[in-house]
């Protein structure tokens, strides 16, 4: 993806230096760190109805509590404000600093394993790429309405996939099966549950568990209820998320 947005950039800029209009640039590369920071910490005001992020636990030095701010959304707009962050950031005081005063300041925040890069995107109309691990030095300003459609549906499968974060009591933590899954699972089920996001049919799981294939498809409703979820696929998503299932 990366190579791609520098191949549309140098077709860009070509085009500019040929006589375009360098500010009408679908993908612009960034260089100026100043202007990458102040893009990182303006494109929120710019926002009507969504603001994205996704937030690897990487700095270009080692971060310190006042990096832990409240973000400032905007107030004149109804804006969603949805971040994913990488599982790093309960690894570091300051990194739970940084979760619990976004989540108090009213910021939807969940959390994965780890993340490929830093991303942040505004409603349809534009997103900033980091092209390095910390993304201060280079990074791409995208306003292309296809390329930001992937990235949005790309942030849309992490945050379906993600674990909620809360703050009660001034502990920031991932909510755990128990507060977001109803009743307790059993160990049939998941065996049942593991089975089933190999792919095997409710025949075979019956023949390897030694139940009836009544039984077998009774189980699999009650764990689809448990999970909330619709379709075998979704259920081994969401098992993976709570821990259930490796």
């Amino acid at each position: 993806m990366r190579a791609s947005f520098q191949q549309l950039s140098d077709i860009q800029n070509q085009r500019a230096r040929d006589g375009g209009d360098a500010t009408d640039q679908l993908v612009r590369i960034i260089t100026d760190p100043r202007e990458i920071a102040g893009l990182a910490t303006g494109l929120m005001s710019l926002a009507q109805q969504d603001f994205m992020v996704l937030d690897t636990y990487t700095f270009p030095c080692v971060p310190t509590e006042s990096v832990a701010a409240p973000p400032i959304f905007p107030s004149q707009h109804q804006v969603r404000c949805r971040a994913v962050y990488e599982a790093e950031y309960f690894d570091h005081p300051v990194g739970q600093a940084i979760l619990a005063t976004g989540v108090i300041a009213g910021e939807e925040a969940r959390v994965v394993p780890r993340l490929p890069l830093k991303l942040k995107i505004v409603d349809d109309t534009a997103a900033l790429v980091p092209l390095t691990d910390t993304g201060v030095s280079t990074a791409m300003l995208v306003r292309s309405p296809t390329l930001i459609r992937v990235l949005r549906n790309y942030f849309e499968l992490l945050w379906e996939r993600a674990t909620p974060i809360q703050v009660t009591a001034g502990r920031t933590s991932a909510r755990q099966v128990s507060e977001t899954a109803g009743p307790v699972i059993s160990q049939r089920q998941v065996r049942i549950l593991r089975l089933m996001v190999l792919g095997l049919k409710d025949e075979a799981i019956a023949r390897r568990t030694d139940a009836s294939l009544r039984t077998v498809r009774r189980e699999i409703s009650a764990i689809m209820d448990i999970l909330m979820v619709s379709t075998r696929f979704a259920a081994g998503a969401a098992a993976r998320r709570l821990g259930l299932i490796e």
